[in-house]
């Protein structure tokens, strides 16, 4: 996984606020007088389109001018910028790219943002102010001096939004409940409802390497986990969630083994310097069988406290399908349905056999057989 700003969404939303053109110079006349101009077409590249309010789709002209509540849409490979009426500020749409424009008053740039990849940012000459509508709540990004860059980057997906901040400092107003500060180079992700989910620091996630993603393990002890060292890290946080809780461990080295139960869980882990948190890593399910019962394991021959003539026996049996059967340490032949035989040679005079099974995760049962050789 990398940082939003590293990612390319096919279907993205890619919104830059540019600074305003260096000159002085007004903002160029439009090319037609709607009521409540807010912004013009400065540039297109390939088939670019804008909507009016409940109208059809439309070629979109360098020179047309957008109201309150008009769309702009870049197709395949195409591209446009607009400019705002009030102060020259611009919005440069990357291809594949849907648009609802809202007024920008006084010194606050407002837009509207439903899905995919924004890149929202306030430069000297911009406006003093952006706010950025999602579904969960709103961005709100303030230059607190005339100098200031404030940037951030917005990822809108299906039941979460991403956002960082690269420079500067953000405000995250969700639909319902309390601001969230966003301090400069953090990040926070929120489900669609506004409920917080992540936050943290903006740097790459740890690469975990093993267990696969959907491993099915089995052990008697513990699961080892294990992930590539991160060029930041002081520690490591590995998460371990199953439908019931959340467990934490806390590391300082690339691995971990942790007896965990029988069940299915996610896994993840993120890096820590100090008290700063990276972002997790992909999160992936596995699903444990923790097992410590042996194998059954019944000896039908020899009966205890048999006789035998002559310098060998059979021993025979039965255990679990898969196990491993030695008698007094050698090889039992197994069957498939866990009926086992071996020949067994004994000396004159009392012996003690020993017959053990063993399962694939190592857990063993024991029978002895004591018998007289005559």
């Amino acid at each position: 996984m990398v940082g939003l700003a590293d990612r390319a969404l096919r279907t993205s939303l890619v919104l830059t606020l540019l600074v305003a053109c260096g000159d002085g110079s007004p903002a160029a006349q439009p090319s037609a007088d709607p009521e409540d101009p807010v912004a013009e077409v400065r540039e297109t590249e390939g088939d670019v389109r804008w909507q009016s309010l409940g109208a059809a789709w439309l070629p979109a002209d360098v020179g047309q001018v957008l109201s309150e509540g008009d769309a702009v849409q870049t197709m395949e490979e195409a591209t446009t910028l607009l400019r705002f009426w009030s102060d020259g500020a611009h919005l440069r749409l990357e291809p594949e790219t849907t648009l609802r424009v809202s007024a920008l008053q006084e010194s606050t740039a407002r837009v509207e943002q439903r899905a995919g990849r924004l890149v929202a940012r306030l430069e000297a000459g911009a406006p003093r102010r952006m706010e950025v509508a999602v579904p969960p709540g709103t961005l709100v990004l303030t230059r607190e001096s005339p100098d200031e860059t404030v940037e951030a980057h917005l990822n809108v997906q299906d039941s979460e939004t991403d956002i960082e901040m690269l420079a500067g400092e953000g405000r995250f107003e969700p639909a319902t409940g309390a601001p969230i500060a966003i301090a400069e180079s953090h990040y926070l992700v929120v489900q669609e409802d506004g409920a917080l989910m992540e936050e943290g620091t903006i740097g790459d996630p740890v690469v975990v390497t093993s267990p696969e993603p959907d491993a099915e393990i089995a052990t008697r002890t513990q699961v080892e986990f294990a992930w590539e060292a991160h060029p930041e890290a002081e520690g490591y946080v590995l998460s371990l969630r199953s439908e019931e809780r959340e467990r934490a461990v806390e590391v300082t080295t690339t691995e971990a083994a942790v007896e965990v139960p029988s069940g299915r869980y996610e896994w993840r882990v993120r890096a820590v310097r100090g008290e700063s948190q990276f972002r997790w890593s992909e999160a992936r399910p596995i699903t444990v069988r923790f097992d410590r019962t042996p194998p059954r394991l019944s000896v039908s021959a020899p009966a205890p406290g048999a006789q035998i003539r002559g310098g060998s026996l059979v021993v025979r049996g039965r255990t679990e399908a898969g196990a491993v059967v030695t008698v007094d340490g050698r090889p039992a032949t197994v069957a498939a349905d866990g009926t086992f035989r071996a020949r067994h040679s004994i000396a004159r005079g009392l012996a003690n056999i020993v017959v053990e099974a063993r399962d694939d995760l190592g857990n063993r049962r024991v029978v002895l057989r004591q018998v007289t050789r005559r």
